[in-house]
């Protein structure tokens, strides 16, 4: 599996983003080649047993769901959320969203939960750093 792929940082505008399951099905319509060789570059995330085991909670957590009836996706986006609002979105200390250009468009492959959270706090509008994957 070729993993190697280069990233440089680039500023970009929320609004310019879209999520990877775009970039998925764009794909998926006929140019599943092109999907694969993406995947194997470690571009678009497959949904491997890593990604699977990083999903678990702890038990207390996952109790804490329950009674709440809140989903584990929703927990994490109120509690980045809450951390923003708190402190702001450092990309040096949080992460940097990882984006990929294709075909004059680009996509969240990586910090999609970010991506949303930023735009619900500071509009589409809001300028930032991120990661640009390319080949």
């Amino acid at each position: 599996m070729d993993k190697e792929k280069k990233i440089k940082i680039v500023d970009v505008t929320l609004k310019d983003l879209l999520p990877t399951v775009y970039l998925v099905q764009e794909l998926a319509n006929g140019k599943t080649q092109e999907l694969l060789k993406l995947a194997r570059k470690g571009i678009i995330q497959m949904g491997t047993s890593e990604e699977a085991e990083k999903a678990k909670v702890e038990a207390e957590e996952l109790k804490n769901l329950k009674t709440s009836q809140t989903s584990i996706f929703e927990s994490k986006l109120n509690k980045l959320d809450e951390k923003y609002k708190k402190s702001g979105y450092n990309p040096e200390t949080d992460g940097y969203i990882k984006i990929f250009e294709w075909e004059n468009q680009k996509y969240v492959v990586e910090g999609t939960m970010k991506w949303h959270v930023l735009k619900d706090l500071y509009g589409e509008n809001y300028n930032l750093k991120v990661e640009e994957v390319y080949e």
